[in-house]
Formats: structure tokens, C-alpha cells, sequence
């Protein structure tokens, strides 16, 4: 199994839908590798996002806080 993970992409879309993706933290289970849980979390700011997501990795649990301002 690989270590590491690489790759690139290139879209045909505004930033604020690029925005949009990246704040959809409930998506990242359904495309990125590893990924076996995926949830916004409570935020009492108005225009900051925060996000959970939980990785199984070489039978470790590793789980990642985001926070993202609108």
C-alpha cells in the first residue's frame, strides 16, 4: 500500500464554487481515499465553516479538524 498520495486537477469553475467543494465537508467520504467519516461541525461564527474528517490508515484511526472563513 502506498504512503503518500498525489494528484492534480483542473476546473472549469468560479472560486466560489471551488469554495462551495472545499466547504463541503459531508462530500469528502464520497471521493477521497481513506476517508470513513465526514461532518460539518457546530460554529457559533456566522462565516467560519469547521469540518471533521476521520481517515482509516494503515489501521489508525487519524482525524483531522478544518475551519474555513466564507
Amino acid at each position: 500500500m502506498s504512503s503518500s498520495f498525489e494528484g492534480s486537477e483542473i476546473f472549469q469553475a468560479s472560486p466560489e464554487e471551488i469554495l462551495n467543494l472545499i466547504n463541503n465537508f459531508e462530500a469528502y467520504q464520497e471521493f477521497l481515499p481513506g476517508c470513513v467519516e465526514s461532518t460539518r461541525m457546530p460554529c457559533s461564527e456566522d462565516d467560519l465553516v469547521k469540518g471533521r474528517l476521520v481517515f482509516s490508515l494503515m489501521n489508525n484511526e487519524v482525524i483531522m479538524t478544518q475551519s474555513s472563513y466564507l
